[in-house]
Parts: C-alpha cells; sequence; structure tokens
C-alpha cells in the first residue's frame, strides 16, 4: 500500500492493520478478492462481477472464457455472491464453511467473515439462487439472514460505462 493512502486512511481514522476492519467493510461492499485457494472455484458472475462492470465480455482471449460468455449470454449462472449476517458464534465459521437450509441441505459455500464491534458476524458466501426466499443457516445451525449489496444484480458492460 503507497504510502499516501495510508496517510489517508490514517487521517480517517481506520486502522490499516485492522484486518477485521478491512474484510468487515470489503463484506459490506460486497466485493470477494479472490486469493490462490480460490482460483477456478467461481465463475466471475458468481461473484457479481458482471454487476460491477469488473469483466469484459469483448476483449481478449482468456482460459475458461466459452464458459463465463455462455453463462453471460444465457443467464444461467445458479449462484450469487450474498452478504449475510448472524448473531455472535463462537468460532468464528471459516472460508470454505457451508450454508444450509435448516434440513441441513447444502445451499452455499462461506467465502469470508467478520465481526462487527457487536460481535454480530458479516458473511460473504456464494449462495444458490433456487429458493431465494428459503431460510439459512450456518452448518452449526445458528440462522442467517440476508442482507443488502450497496449494487444491483444487473448485467453491466465496462466498455459502456462513461468516465
Amino acid at each position: 500500500m503507497s504510502r499516501w493512502i495510508k496517510r489517508a486512511l490514517l487521517d480517517g481514522g481506520i486502522n490499516t492493520r485492522d484486518e477485521n476492519h478491512w474484510a468487515r467493510e470489503d463484506i459490506r461492499a460486497g466485493l470477494q478478492w479472490v486469493d490462490s485457494e480460490q482460483t477456478d472455484a467461481w465463475l466471475p458472475q458468481m461473484l457479481n462481477l458482471e454487476a460491477l462492470a469488473a469483466i469484459s465480455f469483448k476483449k481478449g482471449c482468456y482460459t475458461g472464457q466459452e464458459v463465463v460468455a455462455r453463462a453471460h449470454f444465457r443467464g444461467q449462472v445458479k449462484k450469487r455472491l450474498q452478504r449475510l449476517t448472524a448473531e455472535p458464534v463462537t468460532p468464528l465459521p471459516q472460508p470454505g464453511g457451508k450454508v444450509v437450509s435448516p434440513e441441513g441441505k447444502a445451499m452455499g459455500e462461506i467465502l469470508r467473515v467478520a465481526n462487527n464491534a457487536d460481535g454480530s458476524l458479516e458473511v460473504l458466501a456464494v449462495v444458490s439462487l433456487r429458493d431465494e426466499e428459503a431460510p439459512l443457516t450456518l452448518e452449526t445451525g445458528e440462522p442467517l439472514h440476508r442482507a443488502p449489496l450497496p449494487y444491483p444484480l444487473e448485467r453491466r458492460d465496462p466498455e459502456q460505462l462513461k468516465a
């Protein structure tokens, strides 16, 4: 991180060493950073990159382009990144943990978790769109609540956005 960005953040009262704070704000912003363990695990649309205009369907060739383009043009993505919240839980759920129905049916996978000041949880998970009204829980049975994302889930083309 550059020195001037760090200074601006510190001046704004943000502790750049507080990983939980960064994770919580990324979750609230609906942003999932893909690390080496998640490479090739998700389509860009499942991480809402299409809604963020973070993927181009008109430029170049890349591995997996055909699958990504097919999902874009046929609109057949069955899972999406969703923001969820929960009451305080110990131990903290880990990335890779399952989001399940109250009956124990797998509905999705946790990608990132952070605590709020009161101990409640902020969660980013890729969750099935089959039943968007179905209740969700952690594997341990604690209820999860869907929370809004700060952006609409719609197709956006970065080439059509004006600076």
